[in-house]
């Protein structure tokens, strides 16, 4: 992750200490279903990291994902740059 700002960390109730720049991204994956194994689905924790990293790498364009922890509804937006690299925006549309 090369930036996250607080409001990224209360969508997601992360503590400013588990999202920050420079940190993997799996280990953020990790620490969320960790937190919340509501969102584990009947999958162990390193089965979930391993299907959210998937998708991670294969899934851009614009989506909506229900953020069930906290009743928001957020659109994300992933792009794939040309150099290889992933730029994901995250925006609030709960109504």
């Amino acid at each position: 992750m090369i930036f996250c700002n607080q409001r990224y960390r209360e969508l997601y109730g992360f503590r400013n200490d588990e999202a920050m720049a420079g940190m993997p991204f799996r280990d953020l994956v990790r620490t969320g279903f960790q937190r919340y194994p509501g969102e584990l689905a009947g999958r162990t924790v390193e089965q979930a990291v391993e299907e959210r990293m998937r998708l991670h790498r294969h899934q851009f364009g614009v989506r909506e994902i229900e953020l069930r922890l906290n009743r928001r509804w957020v659109q994300a937006n992933d792009s794939l740059m040309p150099d290889g690299s992933l730029v994901c925006l995250r925006t609030d549309i709960t109504r």
